[in-house]
Order: structure tokens, then C-alpha cells, then sequence
């Protein structure tokens, strides 16, 4: 898989993630579900691009919870 699309995918599993969420309170609660969310879209990556979706989903988390 070409590297541009395997970066939209990682975007697209995130975004996935993120809008099941939109409507939630921001608490510890959410955090961990959108974490276990993340851990299982993320999954099915290879290693090397695994590492770059958990990079990048935890500066989403960041935005969302600071």
C-alpha cells in the first residue's frame, strides 16, 4: 500500500473514532473508550505505521483533553 494511502486511512480511522465522540462529555471516561477505539482500529496496521497512528492519535487526544 502506498504511503499516501495509508496515511489517509490512519486520518480516516481517526476521524472515525473522533465523530462517534463529538456529542460526549470530554472526561476520563471518554478518553479511555476513544483510546480502546484507537488500539483496535489500529490494529490491523503494520508495525512501522501502527507507530505513526498512536503518534498521531495522541496529539489529537491532547488537543481534545487539555
Amino acid at each position: 500500500m502506498d504511503k499516501f494511502k495509508m496515511i489517509y486511512n490512519i486520518l480516516a480511522d481517526i476521524c472515525k473514532v473522533a465523530l462517534k465522540h463529538k456529542d460526549a462529555t470530554l472526561n476520563d471516561d471518554t478518553g479511555g473508550m476513544m483510546m480502546e477505539e484507537f488500539k483496535t482500529a489500529f490494529a490491523k496496521y503494520p508495525e512501522q505505521e501502527r507507530k505513526l497512528a498512536v503518534t498521531i492519535a495522541d496529539a489529537v487526544m491532547k488537543y481534545l483533553f487539555e
